[in-house]
């Protein structure tokens, strides 16, 4: 892929060398400041340092700035192209930590001729388009400096090193092959194709569209990885939800009071839970016969209920099924049912059926809450863990994927080689589109903005 002369507004070029700091600002032991360009070489020995240190070998030197004086000690690694991350020249100085230093060199690399400092997400954009990542490798990159949860972590790792653009490819490479013996057939019209090939053809493409849709039908279990699964706690007035979320918390992050309809708007959470990255709300109690303000309350509570990718129903064990109903009557198989009050009440509990995700606690009384975690985490892994599966992450992966099958369908129904051909190129185009085979200036610029400076 060519390297792009101009990028909108900014004249960006390959011969530009970039530099930025790589570390978050602020006091700190080490501070690491990365360069990246065909003049890298000629700015280290600016510096000071020269001869270049072996590649990839961190080598001591002292950092000079022009009048001679020294900026710091620092461990100098230099990573000649193309064996570097961005595919170029590319340097990282590792200095001592302090505003004063780091101020200092970069000052001093801001006065040299052809460097200028990096746009934020450059040095990722430039392994981009010298190939060294594609674009899902990049997403995955992103979402590993975002990642605040094991989970996350795992999930973007496993992106990171092209689990999904491998999938993409290959299928790519799958269309490619079909795609070229129907443009040898139209090539050569005299020729027609026989019944049994298009036959091999059109289940070539039903088994394409079956893992395409194999990926679609495992739902949003990446992107809720990455975004977070909402968890709407629902249940009567009074039955316990807002202890819950404190107990799940760890903090007061609710009030609690023995007043009916304490909670009247929705009360929203976000936590690591069990390794999970989940947005909890606390909703209010579900009844009849209240004021104006709280039946709003009831109305969000709900909707919220209802959007949530997985509930925590909270049920009193000291109360019938009857004066929970509202919240009862809406269960579903996959919701976790939490009896608590256990400690008051134990003889009230009544089963509630074929319900794989029960736990008995006494949240007064920190009782069960253990056995409501395992509970909890059961129900997140058999709904969201993809350890084992290529997942979408993104929104756009989803849409690319539903445009590559509906392309792939159409392929299939139509008996003429011209539309079928077509059809495929499609479905090649919104494959391409994942890994940035074809180039999108626009989606490029929305990913890469949302990186950090040296990144």
């Amino acid at each position: 892929m060519a390297w792009p002369q101009k990028d909108n507004e900014n004249m960006v070029t390959r011969s530009d060398t970039i530099f930025a700091p790589a570390t978050a600002p602020g006091r700190s032991g080490v501070a690491v400041v990365r360069l990246s360009g065909p003049d890298t070489a000629q700015a280290l020995a600016m510096l000071g340092v020269s001869p270049l240190p072996h590649p990839r070998m961190a080598t001591l030197k002292k950092l000079k700035h022009s009048s001679g004086g020294i900026i710091d000690t620092a461990l100098v690694l230099w990573f000649p192209e193309p064996g570097s991350f961005t595919g170029e020249d590319v340097a990282e100085l590792h200095v001592h930590g302090s505003r004063a230093v780091l101020t200092e060199l970069l000052e001093t690399l801001g006065k040299m001729p052809s460097l200028r400092m990096a746009e934020a997400g450059e040095f990722a954009r430039r392994a981009f388009l010298s190939g060294k990542m594609d674009l899902t490798e990049i997403e995955g990159l992103a979402d590993l400096i975002d990642a605040q949860t094991a989970m996350q972590k795992s999930q973007a790792l496993r992106q990171m090193q092209g689990e999904l653009g491998r999938v993409c490819s290959r299928m790519r490479e799958q269309l490619v092959a079909v795609r070229a013996e129907i443009e040898a057939y139209l090539d050569f019209p005299d020729e027609d194709l026989p019944p049994h090939r298009l036959n091999d053809l059109n289940n070539h493409l039903l088994e394409l569209q079956g893992e395409v849709s194999r990926l679609l039908d495992r739902g949003k279990k990446g992107e809720r990885i990455r975004e977070g699964i909402q968890i709407a706690i629902i249940g009567a007035p009074n039955v316990g939800k807002s202890s819950l979320l404190n107990c799940l918390a760890g903090r007061e992050a609710a009030i609690v009071s023995c007043e009916a309809g304490t909670t009247r708007d929705v009360i929203e959470l976000s936590m690591d839970l069990e390794g999970y990255p989940v947005v909890l709300y606390d909703t209010a109690g579900l009844r009849e016969g209240v004021t104006n303000v709280e039946q709003e309350g009831i109305r969000r509570a709900k909707i919220k209920a209802g959007e949530s990718d997985m509930r925590l129903l909270v049920l009193d064990a000291g109360r019938s099924l009857a004066e929970q109903n509202d919240g009862f009557s809406s269960l579903k198989q996959d919701d976790v049912v939490i009896w608590n009050k256990t400690d008051i009440f134990p003889q009230y509990i009544v089963d509630v059926g074929e319900y794989p995700y029960q736990c008995k606690i006494s949240l007064k009384e920190q009782k069960g809450v253990e056995s409501l975690l395992f509970m909890i985490k059961k129900r997140m892994d058999d709904g969201f863990h993809s350890m084992n599966d290529v997942v979408v992450t993104r929104e756009r992966h989803r849409l690319a994927f539903i445009s590559c099958r509906e392309s792939i369908e159409s392929a299939m129904k139509t008996p003429f080689l011209e539309i079928k051909g077509e059809e495929i190129r499609r479905a090649m185009q919104a494959l391409g589109s994942i890994t940035g085979v074809i180039h999108l200036e626009e989606v490029l610029d929305q990913l890469f903005r949302s990186f950090c400076i040296g990144k």
